[in-house]
């Protein structure tokens, strides 16, 4: 599922720091606040336009999921917790690419003799897969 680039725009990054973000509803703040410390935490040097905070939100969506989330589950966890939006649609078909990628993880493992990392690509598939 692509992640929309809006929450790092310059003017949302530059509210995160700025007097006017007291300004907002507390719970408007808190969403933003919340967005900036679980996804905006990373050490490069490009930081926040390096990719870290797409991968991080990716991953978030994977271990929900892995977890039993359902996909209208996700989408409302990220609706209270960070005020964002997905459609259900666009994230099952995210989701089944990740599936595939995860698939051909598999397969490699297995080719290279990597039975271990092909368990584990195995069981990751099944738990997005929500086997």
């Amino acid at each position: 599922m692509p992640i929309s680039n809006s929450a790092l725009q310059g003017s949302f990054l530059d509210l995160l720091s700025s007097k006017e973000l007291n300004d907002l509803e507390r719970k408007l703040q808190r969403q933003c606040l919340d967005f900036a410390k679980d996804f905006l935490r990373c050490t490069c040097m490009d930081a926040p336009y390096c990719g870290c905070p797409q991968k991080n939100i990716s991953l978030k969506i994977l271990d929900l999921r892995s977890e039993g989330k359902s996909p209208d589950e996700i989408i409302d966890y990220f609706s209270d917790r960070y005020g964002m939006y997905a459609y259900q649609g666009d994230l099952i078909n995210w989701m089944d690419q990740m599936v595939g990628y995860i698939e051909a993880i598999e397969a490699v493992a297995m080719v290279m003799g990597k039975a271990e990392a092909a368990k584990d690509a195995g069981e990751r598939k099944k738990k997005i897969e929500g086997e």
